[in-house]
C-alpha cells in the first residue's frame, strides 16, 4: 500500500480521506456544493449538483487507491 493516495480503498469503494489534500478537497467540495446549490434555482441547481458529484468522483478515482479487477478487496 502506497502513502501517496489521498483516499484509501475499502471493500467496496473508497473511504474517508487519508491525507490533508484529500480533506481539503472534500471540505472545499462541500462548501462549493452548499453555496452553489443555494444560489442556483431550478434545473441549473440540479445540473450543478450532478456536475459536482461527477467532479468529486473523478478526483477520488484519480487520487485514490486503484481498484482491483473483479472485486475491490477480499475480506
Amino acid at each position: 500500500m502506497s502513502d501517496n493516495y489521498w483516499f484509501p480503498k475499502k471493500r467496496y469503494g473508497w473511504g474517508p480521506p487519508r491525507k490533508l489534500q484529500g480533506w481539503s478537497v472534500l471540505i472545499g467540495w462541500i462548501v462549493l456544493l452548499t453555496s452553489g446549490k443555494r444560489s442556483l434555482p431550478g434545473l441549473s441547481g440540479i445540473v450543478f449538483f450532478i456536475g459536482m458529484i461527477a467532479l468529486l468522483g473523478l478526483i477520488v478515482y484519480f487520487k485514490g487507491e486503484p481498484p482491483e479487477r473483479g472485486n475491490w478487496r477480499t475480506p
